[in-house]
């Protein structure tokens, strides 16, 4: 996830046509928070105009058109939009909706935000991919409480969501199972695999599998290459070497050593839109920042 911080001294806009969008291969949403004069969104046939303290978010694979009519300053994030969006989630649904950043989640949501801007250099990639999927989790319930007329499936959507969210953040508790997730949310454990069905997964799988590529993270990344492989895969939930080395070859194709000592990281760089020669920008970025081919 990256984070840009811009100051807008004059008249600016940003548009995205039809063809750019079919021929650009990043595929990404983008977050724009409001903290000084306003702004215009307009995506889907939506237009909706932002203000301080105000927040959207708009999808950069479709066509959109961003306006500023004046002085303004705001933040925006960059999110791979795979992170995003989530099964049975429609994304066309949730852009170009306006969302206060003074009251309920929309305001927890803006305090983590801005708060956390100043932090990222004090946030190491261990912890920032933790944070960055929190702040995610978070904007796709609060946009998804904001969309009226969801059905009443759409309730198993949102629980799906909070209990991403728990295990986002929780994934290094060895205690973290259907059982404590059930105890945690105050459902049966019935009920959660009925809401989890539309991941295509069950709850303990997708457990496993945040676990592994929290691991999978950490053993490609220089700043880890002094812990030992058991210490990751403990520092993650696992409490069995063996079980881990197994899991982790029948996800990945390999066994943790040999992905360690084989691969380097892949970090890929981001080309930044044109912007207009009076507005300025601070970016950076909060864990890894994986794009897809």
């Amino acid at each position: 996830m990256v984070f840009s911080r811009l100051r807008c001294r004059s008249p600016h806009r940003a548009i995205r046509t039809a063809y750019w969008a079919r021929h650009d291969d990043r595929h990404f949403v983008k977050a724009v928070l409001m903290t000084r004069g306003g702004c215009t969104v307009e995506q889907h046939g939506r237009a909706i105009s932002l203000r301080s303290g105000e927040w959207s978010i708009y999808d950069t694979t479709q066509p959109y058109r961003m306006t500023v009519p004046c002085p303004a300053e705001m933040f925006l994030l960059l999110i791979p939009r795979g992170r995003f969006v989530a099964r049975n989630v429609e994304l066309r649904n949730l852009v170009a909706r306006k969302m206060s950043g003074r009251t309920g989640l929309g305001k927890l949501i803006w305090n983590l935000i801005s708060n956390t801007f100043d932090q990222i250099p004090d946030i190491g990639d261990h912890s920032g991919h933790d944070v960055a999927d929190i702040m995610i989790q978070m904007m796709r319930l609060a946009l998804l409480d904001l969309s009226g007329d969801r059905a009443a499936g759409d309730s198993k959507a949102a629980l799906r969501e909070r209990i991403k969210l728990y295990v986002a953040s929780h994934l290094a508790d060895p205690e973290l199972s259907l059982t404590k997730l059930a105890s945690v949310t105050g459902c049966t454990k019935r009920y959660l695999h009925m809401a989890f069905h539309g991941e295509g997964v069950s709850i303990s799988d997708f457990i496993l599998k945040q676990r592994l590529e929290r691991c999978r993270m950490d053993l490609l990344d220089p700043a880890c290459a002094q812990r030992s492989i058991t210490d990751i895969a403990y520092s993650w939930g696992f409490n069995s070497s063996n079980h881990f080395s197994r899991c982790f070859k029948q996800s990945f194709g390999a066994s943790p050593r040999d992905l360690r000592t084989g691969l380097s990281p892949l970090r890929k760089a981001i080309t930044p839109e044109l912007v207009n020669s009076e507005t300025r920008a601070v970016s950076r970025t909060l864990g890894r920042l994986d794009v897809p081919e």
